[in-house]
């Protein structure tokens, strides 16, 4: 009789904890919010890795709560679909680059601007400083997103030719692909002939000689295979010539997370911002030497012709300044502030 007892007991136990993990499974589901992540570069590209190592941080310091799917490549939207995809919710984060943003925000132009900064630590230490991120922050959010980590293409950002540009005389009668309209304008500046065209159109625009030229990075001619159809690459210091990859998410999206998980996101998004910079300068630093290896002269412009060159693109400062009025006065003079 006890033992029949006994088993009736341990039945109704198994039964009870049966029910209670059933109930349990999907009320732990339940509260897991899943955010999805657009990113325009390849799964093993450097800047993509870096939002995998942001996911990843992200749900270990969230105990699971929060995880972030991250789809490479342009799988959700391109780059040119995004500054309408992410403030709108469809997508929650996205990693994109700087000029397609401007026309929305043309505050963040701040990143672009020619020969500002002195150097990448003037970038960060801007970038750190609560009063020019309180400014530019404000703007995003008025359109819908906000700025989670920047990221960078790179040591260096420059030209990469069938001819050498080593002086800026050597820029007339040139025609030069530009992603943007700052980087147009810097081209023009410059004395060449700005090219509007799909990144897919490139390679065959130089081989065919449509263009003579292309604002890029070591690593972005490398992976393009611009070494087979130029012959030169002349390289900047990155704060020089920026147009850099950022990440950003939606502001639908943030508000409606909780303080703490918002906490979280941030401080993960401060560890890869580190993390992918330090990425980012190593492996250009290699592309630069695979295409010396291919016979494309990399050429480090002299610091006399980049004070020829800064100045010829000294007016750009003031239009942006003009287009922004106060608030590009004040962001301008907060990189001016942090310069030392």
């Amino acid at each position: 009789m006890k033992c029949k007892i006994a088993m009736k007991t341990t039945g109704l136990v198994l039964l009870a904890c049966t029910l209670l993990l059933a109930f349990a499974a999907p009320h732990a589901a339940a509260q897991q919010r899943i955010l999805r992540l657009a990113a325009i570069q390849p799964l093993d590209h450097d800047l993509t890795q870096a939002c995998l190592h942001m996911a990843q941080l992200v749900g270990e310091r969230s105990n699971g709560r929060l995880k972030i799917e991250v789809y490479p490549a342009g799988q959700l939207f391109n780059d040119k679909d995004m500054p309408k995809a992410l403030p709108s919710g469809a997508v929650d984060l996205a990693q994109v680059t700087t000029g397609i943003w401007v026309g929305l925000v043309p505050a963040l132009g701040i990143i672009e601007l020619p020969f500002l900064f002195k150097d990448m630590d003037h970038v960060t230490r801007t970038f750190d400083d609560p009063v020019f991120r309180q400014i530019l922050d404000d703007e995003m959010a008025k359109k819908g997103i906000k700025l989670l980590f920047r990221q960078t293409w790179g040591y260096s950002f420059g030209y990469a030719s069938k001819e050498p540009l080593h002086k800026i005389e050597e820029f007339k009668g040139k025609r030069i692909r530009a992603h943007g309209e700052m980087p147009a304008e810097i081209i023009k500046s410059l004395g060449a002939a700005p090219v509007f065209m799909g990144t897919g159109d490139v390679y065959l625009g130089l081989q065919r000689g449509t263009i003579d030229g292309v604002n890029t990075a070591p690593c972005l001619a490398w992976d393009k295979k611009y070494y087979e159809v130029i012959r030169h690459f002349q390289h900047l210091p990155a704060a020089d010539l920026m147009s850099p990859p950022i990440v950003l998410m939606s502001m639908k999206t943030w508000n409606d997370l909780a303080a703490d998980l918002q906490k979280i996101i941030v401080a993960a998004a401060q560890d890869t911002e580190a993390w992918s910079l330090k990425l980012s300068n190593e492996r250009s630093m290699q592309c630069a030497k695979s295409l010396q290896e291919k016979k494309v002269q990399v050429y480090n412009v002299p610091d006399e012709e980049r004070q020829r060159w800064a100045k010829a693109c000294s007016h750009i400062i003031k239009q942006y300044v003009d287009r922004n009025g106060e608030v590009g006065k004040k962001l301008v003079a907060e990189v001016e502030r942090n310069r030392e």
